[in-house]
């Protein structure tokens, strides 16, 4: 297990237990970025996860959602009438709205780094949610 997913791990049982404490990661305070705090934090790994196991072109989604993300941010569109990336990225995985396009762009950047952390340790990653399935309730 990676040091920096053990370090994750650790904050966020810290989080959601205490409900005081900030889940960072660098300087990134990730679950005050998420609408349900911690456990949206822990949903959104947990749905990537899934969807890198099931899904065989879900890295190519994720890499135009990026893409799409840092071409918002100088200015442009992507499509006239379909949602836009960062838009996406909110609904699809519980980022806060109201939140710049950088800034949406970086935490989704951190949940795809902890997503690749899950998945290099999977076993103990699946273990570690399953024991706080009532958090999920």
């Amino acid at each position: 297990m990676s040091d920096h997913w053990t370090d994750f791990i650790v904050a966020l049982d810290d989080d959601v237990y205490h409900q005081g404490l900030d889940v960072t990661i660098g300087s990134y305070d990730i679950s005050s970025a998420m609408v349900e705090g911690a456990v949206g934090l822990a949903k959104a790994v947990k749905k990537m996860v899934e969807q890198f196991q099931t899904i065989p072109t879900i890295g190519v989604r994720y890499i135009f959602l990026q893409r799409g993300i840092e071409i918002e941010q100088r200015g442009m569109r992507l499509t006239n009438k379909a949602p836009s990336a960062s838009a996406i990225v909110k609904n699809d995985f519980g980022v806060k709205r109201g939140m710049s396009k950088r800034k949406t762009g970086e935490i989704f950047a951190v949940l795809l780094t902890l997503a690749k952390w899950a998945l290099d340790d999977i076993e103990n990653f699946e273990v570690w949610f399953a024991n706080r399935v009532e958090w999920f309730e």
